[in-house]
Parts: structure tokens; C-alpha cells; sequence
């Protein structure tokens, strides 16, 4: 029955990772994805797995998932399938996933005895326990009985020791009201540490209390031989308060064993000593209550890790000293329904990118003295630090707590490697190349029985952890979460690399200082007029005190931890109102998040603590198109977001910072103001909906107070346009530049003299720019040189109402061309149509928003003056740093971007953006220019461009090829091929693609390959013959059927044999003009090797035999063909020629190679393990 497990594993595998994420399921195929993960343990390769979920870059995908299983999959394995269930499973609960430890004396089963219970207790129930106050705490703390809580709990949260036995615990504060945190700790002596807990209150208030319910725990790696003696145990829970000051008590406790269990006795509650009270961690007890096993006699696999991690931790906790470590972590967007819509790992899903820097001073003891965290965005400003520091722990959001006796814990803690392992956890484990360095991969599985949703609309039936480590030096490399969901697809959720652990002999000077940094600041907005340092630019202290607040609504907390956020604050104030077919929820809201941070995104305030809970609902009927958001503080209220399609479910709600155009600098300190933030809708009807939250901003000593927080509708002036405001004028006096930013005044001044000359007034602009960009443009990826022409008519206030926009390519093709008229914008090359809203015209390419937003950042402006093409220039450079480098899909890392843009001094006139990339050898390269070679008021655009406005819409039109058409009878058998790949019939969900063949300047035709760009082309040995795979999908489920032509004229495409379903990859003979593929006909009858003669233009069926995933492999001489079985994998090799089979033998698909003894052994050639997208082409764009 061992075949039949391994083809029941096989399919199950293929099925579970290869189908498409919009192929409906069967239910035979559920039942394949059921047993595909009971059958986890057992899958073919650690690459393959790995590939599965699709985790980059550590190993190339091992397989390709072009073909649905419903193209191999005959109706009869499902009863394989079945037997093999019923063989394998209790093999896997009774085995692999639950190593058994040494045999053991004493009690049966580690539970309670079965009469300490009630009989058919499904409710917790006291065993003993008791009260005691100690200070300003009374504690209640409780033995109990709980048949949840036991060693084979599914979640960590329900572990217990002791099946059956849990602890009880509840504390309340009695004393005064105090600033600061609470620190808890809990354990069974001498194993006392500090806990996570709910409590994160920034007052601590009378009468605040706290309760827990957790099964009987120890650290992982601690086993004690619980049969060996009666144990005397001492549970301790411990309160800081932020004086340090420590209360608790003590549960106490004997298990007396007995021969079907133990029986708790002589429970008593006591205060702490003297000794337990001197520190969080401190015990009556140095040695542990009972004898301890081996971690090695009970889990010998994981024995050699343990060593291992242990020996990198003791390297790097010694000699005394300063380490630097660097995190590189990501997140997922944080809707992550939306994040599977949007495509796989490689298409944008690890976003919010952030870096994390730490520096630990560490004593001889391996104790962190002081500590420096300092966290940065993708473009390396830092948004928030911390610093420890004579046993405090500081945030920039304000907040601090006791942190005493912290052991350097290196790059991840062994109980957090370890935990899942020792607590008898499901894992898996391997050994894997990465960059170039063996490493050891644990990957652990979290069910979720029965599958839910995790209130983010994703129903989760699993939760996938993968851990490596360096298997030579121990040093960690990375983690990655994923979900599975439960039709089986994986979404990727979280991402974390160790990139740097290194002995320094100290810190940047940038994270010394903030060892004396008093409550956070933003140095970038302190350089302005007299008195405006003094004006706290933050609420006042007590408004966002708990008892001043509504708490945040769960959604929005979500919202904020997938950014790895939290929130503390709540809600000031607002409500909800109904606007035509829209419901608008506004709020006011506060909390420390919302500062002046550098790099801050959309937290960034204008007021530290101020922020908006912002949400609309659309209850229509569908409609066609986007629907397009605008808000702001009036009168600068601008487009905000953009969502299509449009149903009766749509609805979008966001957490933000309040936030001012830049350059927009209010005089807060001129008093009270009142400030109006508009939130409008325009569905693609054109109809405006919104509603406005209003509130004044009270001037205090210490900050600001919002009140008067309220919501109205808005007005008739409000709904005449997107932007439309009911104010004209700023609610508050405006600083200059020249007062808060004196070095961008000269050149804010020269802009605003440039606009005035080129945008005052109604008329017509003409605007031509040559742009160079190295990696080509959308429409012509071959081409790195185009030119876009420009035509925009602007009306009397400078706002652009109409656009003509051409871009040709070097040689004068027209590439695409955009139209704008009548309130929307037509992309007449895509055929996208998209609501239009006038804006301001700007001569400066948003030069002047970009130097506020640096200067805001800190950053020192000094620009130079150079001479460009006669004309002396203004010109300012901005350059980014990555360390270490980053790979931006460049041959090479990139250490550094720099940007420069360039004005002309006199007049004003923008005349070039640039970007150039340094790589980390020191080599540089222009990635990017545009150069501005007419800007110049004209009357009127000319007759073939004003023409193009009275065009009808056409829709998408593929663009024309390029280059010289291949002469007659030409051989191009031996060159190489460029594939220029665009979409077939619709610019943004191509039904098929085109893909135009060059050689050198040659063009040689446009061939349709199907759903797939390229279509898994494969050349012949010849170099005259290609063939592909043409793909349809139908309703989310992939055929494909062969195609093939002869270089020598590329438009007339072959199909040989239109009913045939190609499942593998292609193989043509290394002598002759023959192709090798796997194939079932339509109905999956008939499965087999089967044959294509390209001089006569036949298929043949070879050989019947069960359909394969993996390419066909030709004997070097061409006269026999070797298949790799997807179901069985065994082996079959066959006559080319009368498709006899010569050998059958089994294939091992973790050494991937056959049988010494096997018909392959003398090829000298093996079966492709990876599939790098075909041969055809050198180079595809």
C-alpha cells in the first residue's frame, strides 16, 4: 500500500498548492485538501515545500502551476485516496507529530486523578484557594479544575502540565491614582517571569482590576519527572507598580500521585516573602520542586538545535559590550481579502516595510544595561525609538515602565523557538540552501477546528509559522506567518530577517543621544519665528485620559495591529449622518500614535495626539466604474482614495493623523480656531455625497482642547464640486516660509514668479518632455528613450480643464494617448475611462512640496548653482541610504538613490528630474530622467490634436510592433529571441497576450500564445521550431492545449490536436523534429506520453500511461523518452518510436533521482527538478 500513499500524497500535494486561487472545488478535491494536510509530514522535498508556499527568494519554484488537477485526476483515485487515508492517519496521531518520551513509572496518565473532578464536569470547578492583601493590592488566587486546559491543547493558551488542572488568579488596586504602566509577572518557582497582559493603562486607577484563568505551565525545556515524587509547588503572581515598588502572593500547593493520576492537596493562598518581593523574578526557591529530564531523552531530534542556539547565544552574551542588531520586517496590507485579490508575494504584498536598528550594552552576566531601538520607513527616516536605561524602559509615545535584570536574549529567545516543539506541537523540520549557507527550517502548523474568521472576512483553517536558522553558527535568518484558508489557499501575513548581529565598540551618535532625550520632539518645524518653539503643538495632557474617551471600536484596533500598532487613546467626539445613498460615521479622536514624527505617514499630525476616525458605507445600487473620495480641512480638500466596482457593500474606513497640505503652516498660536474636515463620495454617476465634522481647537497653558465636536451636512456650496469648499480663506493666519523654513524662501518665491508667468490666466500650455528610463515603459519595455507631448487648457483661476497627452517612442510611434474633457480622462491606448477633477496647474513638478517635506523632516537643504546647456541652474539633490543594500531587482544591490531636479535660476522653469542608483560596488547608474524641453503659453493646440478631442472611444488597441520585418527565406535557427509581451484584448485583465518576436532590430512576427505571456515556449534543438502551451481559462479553471511554428514564418501557427489536454511540460528530441509531452483528451480518457512529428504535423499517442507533471526526458541518442508518474512516482521509460515500455522503476523525489540499478544510469542526463519558464527566449519584457 506504500504506492498507493505516495500517490494519494502526490495528488493531495499538487492540489493543495498548484490549483487556481479562483478554481471552484469539488468534493472529491475538498476531500484531497483534507488529506493533504493530515499528510503534511510526509511531502516529497523540502524545496517543494517550500515552493508551496511560495516563499522567496531561498529556493527556486520546484513546480509549475499552469494545469488544474482536473486535467490528471481520473475519478478512480479517489478510492487510492481513501485507503490511504485510512492507513496513514493513525500513523501520523499516533507517531510522527508526537515524539514519545522515555518510559516512566508512577501514575498512568499525567491528569488529574478521574474522582478529583465532578463526573461529566464540562465547567471549571475550585479545588482550594484563598485571599490576601498585600500593600495596596488585594489577591485572590485559586487552584481549579477545568477539563480545557491539558498537554494536548491545540493552542498554547490552554497547555497544561497537568491535564485537567488550571490556575485561577484575580488582583484588584485599592491605592491612589498613578501615571505610568503595570508590570506582571507569574510562575511556578524558581521559573518566575514577566507576563504579557491587557493591562496598559497610562493611569492607574483605584479599583482597577484584573482576572486570568491558565493551565499549570513551565518555560519549554524545563520537563519535570512528575511520576518520580510528590511535588510541593509554589505559584507566584507579582505586580509592579511604575514606583518599582513589587506586591503579590502565593498559591501553594502538594501533587500526590496515585496510580490513575495525581490529587492536589493542602492548597493554601500566602504573601510573598521578603526575597519574592525584591524582584519581579525573585523565588523562595533556587531549585526546581521535582527531578527534571533530559530535554535530549525526550526530544532527541531537537537536542542538536537546542546546543546550538544555546552555544550563539552564549557567543554573543560575552565579552561585555555593545551589539548591534538589525531587523528587517513587513506586514501585509490590512485588508487581507484584498490582498489575495491583488496577487501573489511578488506582485506588493509585503508592505509597510519598516527597519528596526537595536543596540544593547550588555554586562560579564549577560545582562542588557541600556538598550537603543530606533525604527525607520522604507525610506529610512526613523518614525519611533525607544531607550533603556538604569532599569526604565522610554517610548517616543511617552510612555515608560520598569525593565530590570533583562538577560540578552540574541536574536530570538530559545523558548521561542522551542515552545512548539517541546510542547508537543505539529512541525516539520529541514535542511536548505540559503545564499549559499545550509540552514535548518521549522515550519509549525496552528489548526483552527472548526476554520473561522479571524474579524478580517478571511475564514482561516490553518496558521503556518516558518523559523530558520544558520546550521553551522546558529544565527537566525528569518521568519514568515502565513494563513491558509479553507478552501486551502495560503495568504503570506507577516515577514522578519535578522540582517546584522554584530560586537561594536558603541552606538551612532544618534543613538547616544537619546539617552538624554526628554519627551520626544520634532527638530524640523523648531527653526521658525519668535514663539513659535513655545506653543505645544499637542492636545492638553487630561483629554485623552480613559474616563475622557469612547474607546476605539475593535475594527479599528485591527486596523492598526496589521501595521503593528497599537492603540491606547479612544474617541473625542462626533457621529453619523446620512447623505444620499451614503452613510458618513466621523470622529475625532486621540491617541499617542498621532505625533509630528518624522517619517510618520498616516499617523503624522499636526498636533500630537490628534487624530480622525474617518468611515463611510455606500447603500446604492451597483454601478460601473470608481467611486473616488475627497477630504480635508477646508478649503483644502483634495482627492483621497478610489475604489471600483461599486455594489451595495461598498465601504472604506481609515484611522489618520490631521494632516495640512505642505507648505500650509497654521499660526496656532493665534488662539482658538475652528476648523471644518470635509469627507465627500462620487460614485461613477457623478453624484456627490459628504458630510463635514467640525470642532474648535481650544488654546490651553498646555496645548489644546477640542470641543464643540460635532456633524453636519454639508452645504449647498460643499456639493457643488469635488473640492468645493464653504470657506475660501484658511480658518487661521499662515506662517511664511521664510519664517519657519528662511532657506526655501528664495526659491519658494522664485517658483510662485514662474507660475504666475505660465499658468495666470485662461489659455493653452504646450509641455514636451523627453524621458529616459532604464528599464523601459509599459508600452514599450525594449524602448528606454520616448518623448510625451502635452497640450492643457487652463481656466481663468490656473486649473487644468482639458488635456491632450501623446507619448511616442524613439522612432515616432505613437504609444499611447490621453484625453481629458468634460469632467473625465480617457486613456485611449488602455481604453480606461476615470472620473476628472481640475487641479492647479504646477510649473515646479511638486519641487516646493518636496523641499517642505524634507526640511519638515530635518533634513538641511543646500542647494548649488551649476550650468546646464548654457542656462545657470538651481540645483537641489536628495539622496536615500540603505544599509545594507537592497535589492531592487537590479543584477546588484543598491546601496544608494540619489534624486536631483534642477531649476532654472532666472526664470524659474523646471528643467530635469533625475534619478541615479550607487550599488554596493561602488558603481553607479542612471535609472531614470526626464527633461523639460518646451514650456510655453500658446493659443491654441494644433489641428490633429484639437481633432483627437471629437474621436469616439475605442477602447483598448494593442500597440503596433517594432522594428524591421525579417527579409524572406531568412535563418534564424541561431539567434537569439527577445519576447515583447502586451496584453491581447483588455489593457488590465487580458483574456490572452501577444507576444511580438525580435532578434536584435529584426522583428519577426506577433504571436497570440494564450493566457500565459510566452506560453511555456520551448525551442527546438535546431533553433528553427518553437511550441508552446496555449492556455485558456474558462471560468478560472486552465486548459491548455499544443501550438507550435517554424521561425520562418512566425504567423502561421500549428494546432495539431485541438482535443488534447497537455498537462507537462515540453521536450523536443535532441535528433529529430519530434516532441515529447504528457496529455488526456478532453474528458481526461486516453491520458499518455504522446508525440508531435513537426514535418508531417501528427500527434500520436506513444504509450498509455498516468499522466505526468514534470517534463519528458529524451535519451541523449533520441531513441527512447523517460516519464516521471505525477500519481505514483515511479519511473516509465519507452521506445520513441514503437512506444514500448523498457523500464519501470521507482523515482525517490527527495533525492530526485532514480534508481542506481534503473535504465537512466548511463544517460548522463537527469529530469528538470524547476522550471525556469522555457528556452525560446534570451530576453522577455
Amino acid at each position: 500500500m506504500n504506492a498507493e500513499r505516495e500517490m494519494a500524497l502526490q495528488l493531495a500535494d499538487l492540489l493543495d498548492g498548484f490549483r487556481s486561487e479562483t478554481d471552484p472545488l469539488s468534493a472529491e478535491e475538498r476531500e484531497f485538501l483534507k488529506l493533504g494536510k493530515r499528510l503534511r509530514a510526509l511531502r516529497p522535498t523540502p524545496a517543494e515545500r517550500r515552493a508551496l508556499l511560495e516563499h522567496p527568494p531561498h529556493a527556486e519554484p520546484a513546480r509549475r502551476g499552469a494545469h488544474s488537477l482536473r486535467q490528471i485526476l481520473a475519478p478512480a483515485l479517489a478510492l487510492i485516496l481513501l485507503a490511504a487515508a485510512i492507513l496513514v492517519i493513525p500513523q501520523l496521531i499516533g507517531g510522527a507529530l508526537n515524539p514519545a518520551g522515555p518510559a516512566q513509572t508512577g501514575p498512568s496518565a499525567l491528569a488529574l486523578a478521574p474522582d478529583v473532578c465532578d463526573p461529566g464536569q464540562s465547567e471549571p470547578s475550585a479545588l482550594g484557594g484563598g485571599e490576601v492583601t498585600g500593600g495596596d493590592f488585594d489577591f485572590r488566587l485559586g487552584l481549579v479544575c477545568d477539563p480545557r486546559y491539558h498537554r494536548e491543547a491545540a493552542d498554547s493558551a490552554h497547555f497544561s502540565e497537568i491535564d485537567g488542572l488550571a490556575v485561577a488568579a484575580n488582583w484588584r488596586y485599592t491605592g491612589v491614582e498613578l501615571a505610568g504602566r503595570l508590570t506582571l509577572a507569574a510562575g511556578i518557582e524558581p521559573y518566575v517571569n514577566e507576563i504579557e497582559s491587557d493591562i496598559r493603562k497610562e493611569a492607574i486607577v483605584p479599583q482597577l482590576t484584573n482576572e486570568s484563568l491558565s493551565g499549570l505551565k513551565l518555560p519549554a525545556g524545563v520537563f519535570p519527572d512528575w511520576k518520580a515524587v510528590d511535588a510541593r509547588l509554589r505559584y507566584v503572581l507579582k505586580v509592579q507598580l511604575p514606583d518599582g515598588t513589587i506586591q503579590g502572593a502565593a498559591l501553594v500547593f502538594t501533587l500526590l500521585r496515585e496510580a490513575d493520576g495525581f490529587r492536589p492537596a493542602d492548597v493554601t493562598v500566602e504573601p510573598l516573602t521578603e526575597a519574592e518581593r525584591a524582584s519581579l523574578d525573585g523565588s523562595a526557591v533556587t531549585e526546581p520542586p521535582f527531578p527534571l529530564l533530559n530535554t535530549a531523552e525526550v526530544y532527541p531530534e531537537v537536542s542538536k538545535l537546542q546546543d546550538l542556539l544555546a552555544r550563539r547565544l552564549a557567543e554573543f552574551a560575552s565579552p561585555a559590550g555593545w551589539i548591534h542588531q538589525r531587523w528587517q520586517s513587513a506586514v501585509v496590507p490590512e485588508s487581507i481579502p484584498g490582498s489575495i485579490a491583488e496577487g501573489s508575494a511578488e506582485q506588493g504584498w509585503w508592505k509597510n516595510a519598516s527597519s528596526l536598528d537595536r543596540w544593547s550594552l550588555i554586562d560579564s552576566e549577560g545582562t542588557v544595561l541600556a538598550q537603543v531601538d530606533l525604527t525607520s520607513g522604507e525610506g529610512g527616516g526613523v518614525y519611533d525609538w525607544s531607550v533603556l536605561q538604569n532599569g526604565t524602559y522610554r517610548t517616543q509615545k511617552g510612555q515608560s515602565y520598569r525593565r530590570e535584570n533583562v538577560a540578552y536574549d540574541g536574536a530570538d529567545q530559545l523558548g521561542l523557538w522551542m515552545w512548539k516543539i517541546l510542547d508537543g506541537g505539529a512541525y516539520e523540520y529541514s535542511q536548505e540552501i540559503i545564499d549559499g549557507r545550509t540552514a535548518w527550517v521549522f515550519t509549525f502548523h496552528d489548526p483552527i477546528d472548526p476554520p473561522r474568521d479571524l474579524d478580517d472576512g478571511l475564514v482561516t483553517s490553518e496558521q503556518i509559522t516558518i523559523k530558520a536558522i544558520d546550521a553551522q553558527s546558529g544565527a537566525y535568518r528569518y521568519t514568515d506567518t502565513y494563513r491558509v484558508a479553507d478552501d486551502g489557499r495560503r495568504t503570506p501575513t507577516w515577514r522578519m530577517r535578522l540582517v546584522a548581529e554584530e560586537h561594536i565598540d558603541e552606538p551612532p551618535e544618534a543613538a547616544m543621544a537619546l539617552f538624554k532625550k526628554p519627551w520626544p520632539t520634532v527638530d524640523g518645524l523648531n527653526g521658525g519665528s519668535s514663539g513659535y518653539d513655545s506653543i505645544p503643538l499637542a492636545l492638553v495632557p487630561d483629554v485623552c485620559m480613559p474616563e475622557s474617551v469612547t474607546p476605539f471600536t475593535e475594527d479599528m484596533k485591527r486596523r492598526k495591529q496589521f501595521a503593528g500598532e497599537e492603540l491606547s487613546g479612544g474617541l473625542l467626539g462626533g457621529g453619523e449622518l446620512q447623505s444620499g445613498a451614503f452613510t458618513f460615521d466621523l470622529h475625532l479622536a486621540c491617541d499617542p500614535l498621532f505625533r509630528r514624527a518624522l517619517d510618520g505617514g498616516d499617523d503624522y499630525s499636526e498636533l500630537d495626539g490628534l487624530g480622525l476616525a474617518l468611515e463611510w458605507t455606500y447603500q446604492g445600487t451597483q454601478q460601473d466604474g470608481r467611486l473616488t473620495t475627497y477630504a480635508g480641512v477646508e478649503p483644502y480638500v483634495v482627492e483621497s482614495s478610489g475604489v471600483e466596482p461599486v455594489n451595495a457593500s461598498t465601504s472604506d474606513a481609515s484611522l489618520i493623523g490631521l494632516t495640512l497640505p505642505a507648505g500650509v503652516i497654521p499660526d496656532w498660536r493665534a488662539g482658538d480656531v475652528e476648523l471644518r474636515y470635509v469627507v465627500k463620495a462620487q460614485p461613477p454617476d457623478g453624484s456627490i455625497a459628504g458630510a463635514a465634522l467640525v470642532f474648535k481647537l481650544q488654546r490651553e497653558a498646555q496645548g489644546f482642547r477640542p470641543v464643540d465636536i460635532r456633524v453636519e451636512a454639508l452645504s449647498a456650496a460643499e456639493m457643488e464640486s469635488q473640492t468645493a469648499a464653504a470657506v475660501s480663506e484658511a480658518p487661521f493666519p499662515t506662517l511664511s516660509a521664510q519664517e519657519v523654513y528662511p532657506e526655501l524662501g528664495e526659491i519658494q518665491s522664485l517658483l510662485a514668479k514662474r507660475g504666475k508667468e505660465i499658468a495666470a490666466g485662461a489659455g493653452w500650455i504646450h509641455f514636451v518632455v523627453h524621458n529616459y528610463d532604464a528599464g523601459g515603459t509599459v508600452f514599450a519595455p525594449q524602448m528606454q528613450d520616448t518623448d510625451s507631448e502635452s497640450w492643457y487648457q487652463l481656466d481663468y483661476q490656473g486649473k487644468v480643464i482639458a488635456q491632450i497627452t501623446h507619448q511616442t517612442a524613439s522612432d515616432g510611434r505613437l504609444l499611447q494617448q490621453v484625453v481629458t474633457k468634460d469632467g473625465q480622462t480617457e486613456n485611449r491606448t488602455t481604453g480606461e475611462i476615470y472620473p476628472y477633477q481640475p487641479y492647479a496647474y504646477s510649473p515646479d513638478w511638486g519641487l516646493l512640496d518636496l523641499l517642505f517635506d524634507r526640511a519638515r523632516s530635518g533634513e538641511t537643504i543646500e542647494p548649488w548653482l551649476e550650468t546646464i546647456d548654457g542656462r545657470t541652474a538651481w540645483v537641489y539633490s536628495f539622496a536615500d541610504t540603505f544599509d545594507p543594500p537592497l535589492d531592487f531587482g537590479d543584477v546588484d544591490l543598491v546601496a544608494r538613490i540619489e534624486t536631483r531636479e534642477a531649476v532654472d535660476a532666472e526664470s524659474g522653469a523646471f528643467l530635469f528630474s533625475e534619478s541615479v542608483r550607487t550599488y554596493a560596488d561602488g558603481s553607479q547608474k542612471l535609472d531614470s530622467r526626464q527633461t523639460v524641453t518646451m514650456e510655453e503659453r500658446v493659443d491654441l493646440p494644433p489641428d490633429d490634436a484639437l481633432a483627437v478631442f471629437g474621436l469616439p472611444s475605442g477602447g483598448y488597441r494593442p500597440a503596433e510592433p517594432y522594428g524591421t520585418p525579417a527579409a524572406q527565406g531568412s535563418d534564424f535557427s541561431g539567434s537569439d529571441l527577445t519576447l515583447v509581451s502586451q496584453p491581447g484584448d483588455d489593457f488590465s485583465m487580458p483574456s490572452f497576450w501577444y507576444g511580438d518576436i525580435h532578434t536584435g532590430e529584426t522583428f519577426l512576427g506577433r504571436v497570440d500564445f494564450g493566457a500565459t505571456p510566452g506560453g511555456w515556449c520551448a525551442r527546438s534543438t535546431g533553433g528553427d521550431r518553437l511550441a508552446f502551451e496555449y492556455e485558456v481559462d474558462d471560468n478560472g479553471s486552465t486548459s491548455a492545449t499544443l501550438r507550435w511554428f517554424q521561425l520562418e514564418d512566425v504567423n502561421q501557427v500549428y494546432n495539431p490536436a485541438p482535443q488534447l489536454r497537455v498537462a507537462s511540460q515540453l521536450a523536443w528530441s535532441p535528433t529529430a523534429d519530434e516532441l515529447a509531452f504528457s496529455a488526456c483528451q478532453g474528458n481526461n480518457e486516453d491520458c499518455g506520453l504522446y508525440l508531435l512529428d513537426a514535418k508531417t504535423n501528427t500527434v500520436k499517442r506513444l504509450a498509455a500511461l498516468e499522466a505526468s507533471f514534470w517534463e519528458p526526458l529524451w535519451k541523449p541518442d533520441g531513441s527512447q523518452v523517460a516519464v516521471i508518474g505525477s500519481g505514483s512516482g515511479m519511473v516509465f521509460v519507452v521506445d520513441a518510436q514503437t512506444g514500448e515500455r523498457v523500464y519501470t522503476g521507482k523515482f525517490d523525489l527527495d533525492a530526485w533521482q532514480p534508481a542506481e540499478e534503473s535504465a537512466l544510469a548511463g544517460w548522463g542526463v537527469s529530469f528538470a527538478r524547476s522550471w525556469d519558464g522555457g528556452n525560446c527566449f534570451t530576453e522577455s519584457k
